[in-house]
């Protein structure tokens, strides 16, 4: 079973990632102060090839299911984490997770 990413501005430019068990891949391109996220290596590489950013420097951020990301307008990262646990009923599965701040 697989579980999806999330991720959410709040009013103060805040960008919040929750990650799932899918794959995500995350980067950060320090001198340009952006970051960029898809699912897999290989399609943020394409879009970066697409796009002229293949030509900066940039550093992947490593994700772990269960992972909270809270970016700030001035690029700084927080983590929490939360467990996520399985639910099942007679339709169908899905995680639930319970939120733990660092």
């Amino acid at each position: 079973m697989m579980t999806t990413q999330w991720s959410i501005l709040n009013e103060e430019n805040s960008l919040y990632i929750v990650k799932g068990s899918n794959p995500m891949c995350l980067i950060h391109f320090e001198a340009l102060g952006l970051y960029i996220y898809a699912s897999t290596e290989s399609l943020v590489k394409n879009a970066l090839k697409k796009v002229g950013l293949h030509k900066f420097t940039y550093e992947r951020v490593e994700t772990n299911e269960g992972d909270i990301l809270c970016i700030n307008k001035n690029g700084e990262i927080t983590r929490s984490e939360f467990e996520p646990k399985l639910y099942r009923s007679k339709y169908d599965a899905w995680y639930l997770g319970t939120i733990r701040l660092w």
